[in-house]
């Protein structure tokens, strides 16, 4: 048990050393008219589906890489499921890092989290390098106020206290 803790603590806070340590530039907006609807409705699938294949036909054919389900972006399922290919895809394809979730109903709190908070909380640190490497912001705080450095820091927190 004791391992475990040691172990868990210890990628905490390299994940937390990670967003200390990281830039803050973000790749340049997109604008949603220059895509094809039907494949950014196909890249949303392909991503929920996990099918990297078809995520990248889906980009070849000129699906937006930032589109969303009307509460989270094609970027924020993939980190959330620890997709890193597809993250990879996305992020070449100069999907927005740096969008927030908004409209989750019956769920305020959850409102503009990031893929990067998304993928910190999950404690998905493949995929957190990954944002940050890209220059992912990790100062850009969710609705309620934490950040991606707070939400890892949670952890370190309940591995001391157990709670």
């Amino acid at each position: 048990m004791k391992k475990n803790i040691l172990l868990t603590g210890v990628m905490t806070l390299a994940l937390s050393t990670m967003l200390i340590s990281c830039g803050k530039e973000t790749n340049a907006p997109t604008t949603a008219s220059q895509y094809n609807e039907t494949a950014s409705n196909a890249l949303l699938k392909a991503v929920n589906k996990g099918s990297v294949e078809d995520v990248s036909k889906a980009l070849k054919e000129g699906a937006n890489p930032d589109v969303s389900n009307g509460s989270y972006t094609a970027l924020m399922i993939a980190s959330s499921s620890n997709k890193k290919e597809i993250v990879e895809l996305l992020i070449n394809n100069k999907a927005n890092l740096n969008l927030q979730s908004n409209n989750i109903k019956n769920i305020p709190p959850l409102n503009g989290q990031t893929a990067l908070f998304i993928a910190a909380k999950k404690r998905h640190n493949d995929i957190v390098k990954l944002l940050l490497d890209h220059q992912a912001n990790p100062d850009i705080s969710a609705k309620f106020g934490d950040t991606p450095l707070m939400e890892t820091s949670k952890y370190a927190v309940n591995i001391v206290t157990g709670k």
